[in-house]
């Protein structure tokens, strides 16, 4: 601190950068104004590369759903073409939920993992269709991680993981 103000040199969102992946190097000045801490400038003073990561990268592959596992029930999916996502360098997300389709917004954040389902159509499936429980569980999505070539993507308060495929 300098006479109460500081200087952080930070990175943050660019207006093209895709959620995961910040860009946009900033300086940006605090100080303080009575009991609160106040930004009294930003500037941007260029880009960084885009940092890698040990993590997979689940983009631009159409993952297939194999099954589901919860506390309680373990749910396989006998036709997983029917219920697919994919997850697009750009943040968004496309979703198949057997005579249903949806898009929606995904973040991801080390192995943490949010998406929301923002859209979807409304077709009355057969009898026997999982397409609701598959929207559900995509949106309780907490982490993710690999088990081989499988996806696995964990729902919060460990109430179940879902396994994909390519």
């Amino acid at each position: 601190f300098d006479n109460d103000q500081f200087v952080v040199d930070m990175v943050v969102q660019g207006p093209e950068d895709p959620f995961c992946c910040p860009t946009q190097q900033v300086i940006q000045t605090y100080e303080r104004q009575g009991d609160e801490l106040v930004r009294v400038s930003s500037d941007v003073i260029g880009t960084v590369e885009p940092q890698s990561s040990d993590l997979p990268d689940i983009t631009g592959i159409n993952w297939k759903w194999q099954e589901l596992i919860t506390p309680v029930e373990q749910v396989t999916i006998d036709s997983p073409e029917k219920y697919t996502v994919e997850f697009k360098v750009d943040g968004e997300l496309a979703v198949s939920a057997d005579c249903n389709i949806g898009g929606g917004i995904y973040e991801i954040n080390g192995q943490s993992i949010s998406i929301n389902i923002t859209s979807t159509t409304l077709a009355l499936c057969a009898e026997g269709s999982y397409g609701d429980l598959f929207f559900r569980s995509l949106d309780g999505a907490s982490t993710y991680f690999m088990d081989g070539d499988n996806l696995m993507i964990d729902q919060f308060a460990d109430s179940g993981t879902m396994r994909f495929f390519e």
